[in-house]
This record gives C-alpha cells, sequence and structure tokens, in this order.
C-alpha cells in the first residue's frame, strides 16, 4: 500500500470523527492541517500548517 492510500485512509477515518486535522504530504514530509490557536494567546484561531 502507498503512503499516499494510507493517508487518505486516515483523512477519511479523521473527518468521519469530526477531528478538523487533515494529514498532507508535501514531497518526503508529512504536515497537519487545521484550525489551531495563534501563538501569540490572543484567543483567535486560524488555519494553519504544522510541519
Amino acid at each position: 500500500m502507498e503512503i499516499s492510500d494510507r493517508i487518505k485512509e486516515a483523512n477519511t477515518r479523521l473527518k468521519a470523527a469530526n477531528v478538523g486535522i487533515a494529514i498532507e504530504l508535501d514531497g518526503r514530509r508529512l504536515r497537519l492541517r487545521g484550525t489551531f490557536p495563534l501563538k501569540s494567546g490572543e484567543g483567535r484561531h486560524k488555519q494553519q500548517r504544522i510541519a
């Protein structure tokens, strides 16, 4: 099974669980995409990518 297939399956499970996070493949790196609090702690949230 290819890594891209595993990522698709994982994203399907995350979406079904209403987690709000997705896994992305960027070249040879994995990263998470989702809505996270800002680093400054302002209490606001923004969609971000974490590598």
